[in-house]
């Protein structure tokens, strides 16, 4: 290659893939997008999100970190309250090897956070070395009913050893009021 000259296409290794990449496309979106300038007509958005979504969508946890998420350790979900300052609950959680799954009920400030403002942050420490931790941010993909309670069961088993969560850490009677919902959560960017 001659001096001066860049290569137009990167080719480099994140989280274990290869991943081939028109940097100067790339980098012509960002800096469009950061000065907001118009980008160039030859930039379409579905070459974009294409771009764009190979990033979010690789951002896995590290072999190093993934006992913290195997382990039945409460973690930390940092929410977004409206007027910009977080909240934070300690909550189960679980993850399936591409999303972290929770469980909340309607009407709480966690829920409506989520709903509104579907950022989200779960952090969790290890119990035997608080400065080996792990950072999750992400982004809430989905907050439904069904599978909530199946769910809330299968955390419930894993932290306290109990068949259902109804009837062992929350009264059967409770059941109808409140309405369990699931949430998934996609990792955009891990922190150790």
């Amino acid at each position: 290659m001659a001096k001066g000259k860049f290569n137009l296409h990167a080719s480099f290794e994140r989280n274990g893939k290869t991943a081939i990449c028109c940097f100067v496309l790339w980098r012509v979106i960002f800096v469009s997008c950061k000065t907001g300038r118009n980008m160039p007509q030859f930039v379409r958005f579905p070459t974009f999100f294409a771009i764009h979504w190979y990033f979010i969508m690789t951002c896995t946890v590290p072999a190093s970190h993934l006992d913290l998420l195997e382990q039945p350790i409460v973690v930390v979900l940092a929410t977004v309250m409206p007027n910009g300052q977080p909240q934070v609950n300690c909550v189960w959680c679980l993850y399936d090897g591409t999303h972290l799954r929770l469980f909340t009920w309607r009407g709480t400030q966690k829920e409506r956070n989520l709903r509104d403002r579907p950022q989200a942050t779960v952090l969790a420490v290890d119990p035997h070395n608080p400065y080996r931790y792990l950072e999750i941010r992400g982004m809430v993909e989905e907050m439904t009913q069904q599978g909530a309670e199946e769910l809330a069961d299968q955390l419930t088993q894993r932290y306290v050893s109990q068949p259902t969560f109804f009837g062992h850490v929350e009264p059967n009677e409770k059941r109808s009021e409140m309405q369990l919902l699931a949430c998934r959560i996609r990792p955009t960017r891990v922190v150790t």
